[in-house]
């Protein structure tokens, strides 16, 4: 795995744990950047919902 993915892994990780159970949180890749690695990098137990044409 890349440390790239990793590294958004941890920090997805980073924000959750300060929201508590049912935190919600929102990534905005505005240029679609980095759309193709985030599903290898959402961590166990978390749902990703992705908002198209935004």
């Amino acid at each position: 795995m890349s440390a790239l993915v990793d590294w958004i892994r941890s920090e997805i990780l980073r924000a959750f744990n300060r929201q508590g159970e049912n935190g919600i949180v929102v990534w905005y890749d505005a240029g679609g950047t980095l759309s193709e690695l985030v599903g290898n990098a959402i961590p166990k137990d978390v749902h990703l919902l992705r908002f198209e044409g935004s």
